[in-house]
């Protein structure tokens, strides 16, 4: 096992997507590297699996609000303060930061202990807003990281103001501790599976919609698995719609792969995003998928007609055409359910983390 330090940073280990890849990865190069999680708050109900050897260190005990510039920047410079002590103390080697925050203060932060430091900027920036302080900081900082990771061509094109030899397009891993628990021997149910937070970009509403438009709707369920501010309105809706009885609201689970290894069809209608881990974990179950082409992720995921399909976003008449050919066709699905498979081969932890640890023994 190496002696180098490497430190992650990332605002915390709530449920997401950047969440989920860091600790995937942190999993997987504990087994080569001493590993820290810096976190810029403590989170309460942490779902993850998290190796024993991996030390997990925040910043503060809960998220600090900040209710003026002036108190913004007092709270920015406690967080880099705090953070660079822990680079000292632990002697940390380099510095991994996820998520445009943490990337900042990994840059700053790196740049002070004269250490290497890599980014990592998980969503769609076309559609991530910042606001003019936070996207001045990002023109001025992110062109001194060592490496700028992003999972699309679509983002590194985004990113022209940080020179082109230190982007590097790396996918999202999948979660090991979920792989090991698909089962094939489980007995596949009606159901259509949707896993995502329950917020307007998701789009759940373009799912409903359609869903109450299926022939056979009488014989199939839904499932959302997740939770989000949109909640309600969604519940509420499933009750204008008369469909109240056929859909199921999971809330946030620890175990998405009792409805992974169950449902027969997975749809996704995100508005956007960065590079979905829910449509691979779906591929690698062997789910048909049903997506809206959103920039971005899909389209490089899914190849229209072979191991699912692509609609427009928002179009709730096309997705119900989509899902009810699926439906009819349990030849299709079982088609297109060895192509999904095959498909999420390239997104195995040990690909993608081994594409990660050349990035950073390049840099020790």
């Amino acid at each position: 096992m190496s002696t180098k330090n490497i430190a992650f940073i990332i605002p915390s280990l709530g449920p997401g997507g950047a969440e989920r890849v860091v600790v995937s990865l942190a999993n997987k190069l504990c087994n080569k590297y001493n590993i820290s999680l810096i976190l810029l708050y403590k989170e309460n109900n942490i779902l993850y699996n998290i190796d024993e050897r991996i030390t997990i260190f925040n910043c503060s005990d809960k998220l600090l609000e900040s209710n003026s510039f002036l108190e913004a920047l007092k709270n920015n410079r406690n967080n880099i303060k705090t953070i660079s002590n822990y680079i000292k103390q632990k002697r940390i080697n380099c510095l991994i930061g996820f998520t445009t925050t943490s990337n900042i203060f990994s840059i700053i932060c790196a740049k002070k202990n004269k250490i290497p430091c890599i980014i990592s900027d998980r969503s769609n920036p076309n559609f991530n807003k910042l606001n003019l302080f936070w996207k001045t900081i990002r023109y001025l900082v992110y062109p001194k990281c060592n490496y700028l990771v992003v999972q699309s061509k679509l983002s590194k094109t985004f990113f022209s103001f940080v020179k082109t030899k230190k982007i590097k397009i790396l996918p999202n891993p999948l979660a090991e501790d979920l792989a090991q628990k698909k089962d094939i021997t489980t007995e596949k149910e009606n159901i259509i599976l949707y896993v995502a937070r329950l917020d307007a970009n998701k789009s759940q509403d373009t799912l409903l919609k359609a869903f109450t438009e299926l022939e056979y709707n009488n014989y199939w369920k839904l499932a959302l698995v997740g939770d989000g501010n949109k909640r309600e309105f969604y519940e509420n809706l499933t009750e204008k719609l008369n469909i109240k009885d056929k859909v199921l609201f999971t809330g946030r689970i620890n175990n998405p792969e009792y409805y992974y290894n169950r449902a027969k069809i997975f749809a996704f209608t995100s508005k956007s995003e960065g590079f979905p881990n829910a449509l691979i974990e779906a591929q690698y179950f062997g789910l048909p998928c049903v997506s809206t082409n959103c920039p971005s992720g899909p389209s490089e995921l899914i190849s229209d007609g072979e191991n699912g399909y692509l609609i427009p976003v928002g179009d709730h008449e096309t997705l119900t055409e989509k899902l009810n050919y699926l439906i009819n066709n349990e030849s299709v699905r079982k088609k297109m359910s060895l192509k999904s498979i095959a498909k999420a081969e390239d997104f195995h932890i040990d690909k993608v983390s081994s594409k990660w640890d050349q990035l950073i023994s390049s840099l020790l």
